[in-house]
């Protein structure tokens, strides 16, 4: 097949979503399928705030682009990875008949809306809430009119394709879940086992837990003081870490910029326990890593954690928002160095299963089962 890619990213092997997407087409290549990118058109926007560039100006640029690519080059499937396409979906279906349409979510923004709103993890002022509930008005209509209008979908997290199925019943729009892989370095030999070395991997925001971490590790580092805390973190972000953790930990805190994936192979071996407080994770392949390198996950039941492991045989699992269910399982696995252990020996093993040659096999499945259904067929010559 002739496959493109279109995303609003620019392509970085270390960045979660622009990565997968990479480490997805270097796999589909590796099936002898044809896969070309169409990233992120670097021409700034006319409108005065990125939300509005997103919003109104991106889904008539993708269109321009993508109907400009595929009038120059026939593609079989073109899949989109962002919610702003419904543009090319309602015009170009018509005129490429023989195209396959699908999207790609990397977190299914209706769904992160609705989490913010339940979980409060936002708190935004008065002013502020109200361009939040305006913006997430138009980006639900953006999400709708995507969902009505491709040929299917392809999401990383059954919470997500849940969430797709039950907003958009109407449309009935074929959704298919394909687990992201993990990298063979990550399953390196791990040096000595303990249980005290905390590890956290990725931004530093509130969606990610950022509050989570700071309510309880100040305890965490009194109670338990031979406890150490690794923050791989933007660099951007170091200082609010330093400035928050340094009182608490003193020299048992370890801030690290971010890195390439093979330099995190050698981080994740040399920790016990990954901490995975995110609110809304579209998958987040940071605890799949940690399960690779033999970690014991301490998180919340989002993303793609509750498919992927099984609490307490893969990882320590509780409901999304519950800070005391967390604190909880954090302080069991502080003090149990022979569970941490076997926790993370089986979850390295669970961590097998997922490779990107799976998820390419899965996607070429997908776009087969449509294309008998949804696309035209080759007139005969």
């Amino acid at each position: 097949m002739r496959i493109l890619f279109v995303s609003e990213f620019l392509p970085s092997w270390n960045s979660g979503a622009e990565g997968s997407l990479l480490s997805i087409g270097n796999a589909l290549d590796g099936r002898g399928h044809k896969v070309t990118y169409l990233w992120k058109d670097t021409q700034p926007g006319y409108l005065p705030h990125p939300r509005l560039h997103d919003l109104f100006e991106i889904p008539a640029r993708q269109l321009e682009r993508v109907s400009a690519e595929l009038s120059k080059s026939p593609q079989d499937v073109v899949i989109i990875s962002q919610p702003y396409s419904y543009l090319v979906y309602e015009r170009l279906k018509a005129a490429f008949p023989r195209t396959l349409f699908l999207n790609r979510t990397h977190g299914w923004e209706d769904r992160m809306s609705d989490s913010w709103r339940r979980l409060a993890w936002r708190n935004p002022g008065y002013f502020q809430r109200h361009l939040s509930d305006l913006s997430s008005t138009f980006m639900s209509k953006a999400c709708e009119r995507t969902v009505k209008s491709c040929h299917g979908i392809i999401t990383a997290s059954a919470l997500c394709a849940t969430y797709i199925q039950n907003h958009y019943l109407p449309h009935k729009t074929p959704v298919s879940v394909i687990p992201y892989g993990v990298e063979s370095p990550l399953f390196q030999q791990r040096g000595d086992k303990g249980s005290t070395r905390l590890l956290f991997v990725g931004q530093y925001l509130p969606r990610k837990g950022s509050g989570v971490l700071e309510q309880i590790l100040p305890v965490t580092a009194h109670q338990h003081p031979g406890a150490t805390v690794t923050f791989v973190v933007p660099e951007h972000q170091s200082s609010q870490v330093e400035t928050f953790y340094r009182p608490h930990f003193g020299n048992r805190l370890t801030i690290l910029p971010w890195m390439s994936r093979e330099k995190l192979a050698a981080i994740y071996a040399g920790h016990d326990i990954l901490l995975f407080p995110s609110f809304f994770e579209g998958f987040g392949k940071v605890f799949l890593e940690a399960m690779a390198a033999g970690l014991c996950v301490v998180g919340f039941s989002e993303g793609g954690l509750p498919a992927a492991a099984v609490h307490p045989r893969d990882a320590l699992i509780c409901e999304t928002g519950d800070r005391h269910a967390f604190r909880m399982l954090l302080d069991l696995a502080l003090a149990s160095p022979a569970l941490v252990r076997e926790i993370g020996t089986r979850a390295r093993d669970t961590a097998h299963r997922y490779s990107w040659d799976r998820h390419a096999a899965a996607t070429e499945a997908f776009c087969h089962s449509l294309m008998f259904t949804e696309v035209k067929p080759a007139m005969a010559s």
